[in-house]
């Protein structure tokens, strides 16, 4: 949060949905924050899909079955065969992106955090409006990866090379 002036938070999976456990929230007048404990919808949160990205295809369908994904805003990702898609890339660059899909005008970077065994327990974001995203995103990214690549670290995740 310090080195972004944004804020940040931490998420884990719980059933069907994402639920925040921690946050530093931003000190900036306009800022985004939500309340210790809320529960976000899997498929158009940066927190969710860093989460989902890391699950067996059977759980991902079951989950879509269960009705548990939303269309939040226009750029909610409902289509299953494009979220797979995401899914893929989130996991192939590790990192994921909320493009005002949630809520419109916020944006949100995230990254897996790994237990010891390189299970994905968690995942850490930095939120924003999204207009203090543009242009921002590579710096954003390199800092949540890090960040999510060091609470792993102290976890006993050893990176494989």
């Amino acid at each position: 949060c310090k080195e972004t002036g944004e804020t940040v938070f931490l998420g884990i999976l719980s059933g069907d949905k994402a639920v925040y456990i921690d946050k530093v929230v931003s000190e900036q007048m306009i800022r985004i924050d939500a309340r210790f404990g809320a529960t976000r919808p899997l498929n158009c949160t940066a927190v969710g899909k860093a989460l989902l990205a890391h699950q067996q295809p059977e759980v991902i369908q079951e989950i879509f079955d269960a009705g548990a994904f939303e269309k939040r805003t226009e750029n909610s990702i409902m289509d299953p065969y494009k979220l797979q898609d995401e899914l893929k890339k989130i996991r192939d660059q590790g990192w994921s992106f909320d493009d005002e899909e949630f809520m419109q005008e916020a944006c949100c970077i995230a990254a897996p955090i790994r237990d010891g065994g390189g299970l994905v327990i968690a995942a850490l974001s930095i939120s924003a409006p999204a207009s203090r995203v543009r242009g921002r995103e590579t710096e954003i990214i390199e800092q949540v990866q890090r960040h999510a690549k060091g609470i792993s670290g102290n976890l006993g995740y050893i990176e494989k090379e």
